[in-house]
Parts: C-alpha cells; sequence; structure tokens
C-alpha cells in the first residue's frame, strides 16, 4: 500500500499531507520501484522465457 501512495505523491496526485509518508520513506519506495523497474528491463528475455515454460506446463 506505501508503494502506491508513494507513487501517487510522485506524480503529484497526492501530497505528504494527505498520507502517512514521511519524506524519507517516499523516497526509499520511490528508489525500490526504480530498481524493480530497472530489473525487469534488464532480465526480460529471461522473465519471458520462464513465463513461456510456466503456461507450456499449464498446458499439459
Amino acid at each position: 500500500m506505501e508503494t502506491i501512495i508513494a507513487i501517487l505523491v510522485y506524480f503529484g496526485l497526492m501530497s505528504f499531507g494527505e498520507t502517512t509518508l514521511t519524506p524519507p520513506v517516499y523516497q526509499y519506495q520511490i528508489q525500490n520501484n526504480q530498481q524493480l523497474i530497472k530489473y525487469y528491463q534488464t532480465e526480460m528475455d529471461e522473465l519471458q522465457a520462464v513465463r513461456a515454460l510456466i503456461d507450456r506446463q499449464e498446458l499439459n
């Protein structure tokens, strides 16, 4: 839930006053999300291969 609130604050849809986030917590959440996005971008081929394997196993 904190991650969603941090994203809303980041895009200006909410302010700190409307949330229970402090600026350090907000900054941590945004950095954590950026790291996750970078991981998905760099590992996309491997993630797609794993997804294809799961799909094949579900069909059997």
